[in-house]
This record gives C-alpha cells, structure tokens and sequence, in this order.
C-alpha cells in the first residue's frame, strides 16, 4: 500500500508539472502556488475593453513628478522579451527591459532587468472565477487585460520606467521589479514623432524625448 501511495504522489507531481511552471526562486517561496505561462499563438483573444472597463487601486499619485520622487529606480530602456502569466487568476506581464541611460537608482547602463506589470491575457476559466462572469470568447480562447486602458507592452518597445523592487509583496523572483505605478509609470516613446508619451489618470501628454530626460535631471537635482 505504502509504495502504491508513493507511484500515486509521483505521477501526480509529474503531471501537475506539465501545466504548471515556477518562475526562479520560486521554491524558495512558501505556500506560493507556480505561475500559469500564457501562450497568445493561434488562439481566439477578445480584448476586454470591448465590454467591460477593468481597473485596479493605485497606491501612489499619477502624477510624473511624484512619481520620479517616489520610485527607487528610474530608467530609460528598450522591451527585450515580454512572457505572459496567470497569477491566483490575475494577469501580468514579465519584461525583460535593456537599460539605456539611468537617471536614478542602481540599474547600470546596458543591465537586463525583469519587470512586472499588471495586465495581459487571462484565459476563460480565470477570467470567470476573477470577475463572476461568462467570456465571450471559446474555451480555449483568450481575453486581453489592459488594466487603466494601458496598451500591454511589445517587443522593441522604448521607453521611461518608474521602478520599485518586489521587497514588499515578494510574490516574484528575487531581483525582479514592478512599475511604481502600473502602467502609468512606462512613459513609452514614439519613434515616427520622437516623443515621449507621458501618461497621467485619462490623459496623455507629448513631450520630445531630449525634453522629457532634461526635465527627470532638473527635477532630481532640484530635490538633492
């Protein structure tokens, strides 16, 4: 009986690893349950905002001069790699950001950092089991989360990142980092027009790249 008990735990852990996936550091990590990776490649999505506004709370003002007070880093950077997960049926977005020009904080010129943001592609089960009801889209389909109505992040992506480590909620890997402020803390630039798109609660203000750096210095060395 002990033995067949022991075959049973084994194929389950086995089997359990084929849909589930640890992010590193993970293990280390009491009672915290693995991630659900999200693949996007060949499947149905509808995008959320199509029916339904989803917010979330924001802890800090919107607000880009706070925010450069508030953030422990602040960086310029390209979108290198973005992974899509499911966490207790919440969606976020791995980004793995090169750093170009740093402006505060210890992230050094050329380091590659792993950010979280909120917001990404819940599939139909989690997103009946979050919101209390039915997606309009097939089984294996998938619903696009853009939490404040923040485009989700691509490959190749520019931009300036308010950043804080994940100390506090310590639900990712070590070393990884959040936006101060979600999606309002990437202030992604537009290559055709060479501007820096300063995002704040409903509105999106323009600002030329050199413009938008000279006004981060101004503001730090102001506050030294």
């Amino acid at each position: 009986m002990k033995k067949y008990m022991i075959v049973v735990i084994l194929i389950g852990i086995a089997l359990g690893g084929i849909w589930r996936v640890s992010l590193p550091g993970e293990s280390e990590k009491k009672g915290n349950p693995a991630f659900t990776k999200v693949s996007v490649r060949g499947k149905e999505i509808v995008d959320s905002s199509t029916f339904m506004e989803v917010q979330g709370s924001l802890a800090h003002d919107t607000a880009t001069d706070n925010q450069i007070e508030k953030c422990q880093d602040a960086i310029y950077g390209r979108i290198t790699k973005t992974e899509y997960l499911i966490h207790h049926d919440t969606p976020w977005t791995k980004l793995e950001i090169a750093c170009q020009e740093n402006f505060k904080g210890g992230i050094e010129k050329g380091q590659q950092i792993s950010v979280y943001v909120l917001g990404g592609y819940l599939d139909k089960d989690s997103y009946e089991k979050k919101f209390d009801d039915v997606a309009p889209i097939d089984d294996d389909g998938l619903v696009e989360m853009k939490y404040f109505q923040n485009e989700l992040s691509k490959v190749g992506d520019e931009g300036v990142f308010y950043l804080v480590s994940d100390h506090e909620e310590d639900i990712f890997e070590k070393d990884a980092y959040f936006l101060l402020c979600s999606g309002y803390s990437k202030m992604m630039y537009d290559k055709k027009t060479g501007d820096i798109k300063e995002t704040a609660h409903e509105s999106v203000k323009k600002v030329p790249r050199g413009q938008f750096f000279s006004k981060i210095r101004a503001h730090l060395k102001q506050k030294k």
